[in-house]
């Protein structure tokens, strides 16, 4: 799913809209995340071992929380 600009978020903001205080994941949580692929974002690669990464705002929005009907729900829209 290809995001586009206006979606992608810092992670900080992300954590910020989608999670209430208390119950935010760690920076490093979503990074791991974005790098499995349960979260939609994008890695931008930087100099040396640096790395910045970004949630995609409508991908999240859109997902339902399983895999199974997410990849169905696209393959769905896709067509």
């Amino acid at each position: 799913m290809s995001a586009s600009k206006n979606s992608l978020i810092s992670i900080k903001h992300f954590r910020q809209t989608y999670f209430k205080e208390g119950s935010m994941p760690s920076q490093a949580t979503v990074r791991r995340w974005i790098e499995a692929g349960s979260v939609p974002g994008r890695i931008i690669p930087g100099s040396g071992k640096l790395r910045a990464f970004y949630v995609d705002a409508d991908a999240w929005e859109r997902s339902t929380g399983f895999s199974d009907v997410d990849e169905f729900l696209k393959e769905l829209t896709s067509h």
